[in-house]
């Protein structure tokens, strides 16, 4: 089986920044913002996989400037990771994507059956993620954690995703027999309710300035183990 990480770095985005320059995710105060969260949680976190039989996808703005794609070329020292640069301004809307990633699977997918992952570039994922996720595979279904944490000002809260759908951390098993490699993208996590949930904590969300979905909303402190492997301090209590 293959395994896909599949990440949306920095992008036009006229459906989710509705009210926002759509070329922000290139303008220098966001994307340097994002990329100290990229180095600091998310790089370390997929970097740490105890399963690193993975292949990372980073699909970014063509108009990236030279010191991001420095960082991200740097990445192939340490990880599989294959960034690509759209010549073309199109939505990140998940949906959208699809067809981006499923050309790329395409090119390089010399296996049977495939298991894409979806990670946003301003979120972490625990060091047995894919470990994880690899052993519930199942052809035709979604895979996520239960449950994650929200990290906000150093500390870090557990969130519960909802029991009907996936989370954003979502991944989908299919056979590459068919003529359409349909991805994770092929639903949005809300829609995605044929979830095969495994009952731990897998992964993690950022509470930033520049995010406007994730929220606390009473969430419980906790305390975890070595799961996260991170650049960051975090009190997990």
């Amino acid at each position: 089986m293959r395994k896909y990480i599949l990440t949306r770095l920095n992008e036009y985005c006229p459906d989710v920044w509705a009210n926002f320059d759509p070329n922000i995710g290139i303008e220098d105060g966001w994307l340097k913002h994002r990329m100290k969260i990229f180095n600091e949680y998310t790089i370390p976190s997929v970097n740490s996989q105890t399963d690193s039989n993975f292949i990372w996808i980073i699909k970014c703005h063509y108009k990236t400037p030279k010191w991001a794609m420095k960082i991200l070329k740097s990445l192939n020292a340490i990880i599989d990771s294959r960034p690509y640069y759209e010549k073309k301004e199109i939505s990140c809307n998940r949906l959208m994507c699809k067809s981006f990633f499923s050309d790329n699977i395409k090119k390089s997918s010399d296996h049977k059956e495939i298991l894409t992952i979806n990670l946003d570039s301003d979120d972490f994922i625990s060091k047995y993620f894919v470990e994880r996720l690899s052993e519930s595979f199942e052809l035709g279904k979604f895979v996520d954690f239960k449950m994650g944490v929200n990290v906000y000002k150093g500390k870090a809260f557990m969130k519960n995703i909802s029991p009907h759908h996936a989370s954003p951390f979502y991944g989908y098993c299919e056979s590459t027999d068919s003529d359409e490699i349909k991805t994770v993208f092929h639903k949005s996590h809300h829609k995605a309710f044929n979830v095969k949930k495994i009952n731990d904590i897998g992964w993690g969300q950022v509470c930033h300035d520049y995010n406007i979905f994730n929220k606390l909303q009473n969430e419980t402190k906790i305390l975890l183990d070595d799961k996260f492997v991170l650049n960051k301090n975090i009190s997990f209590v």
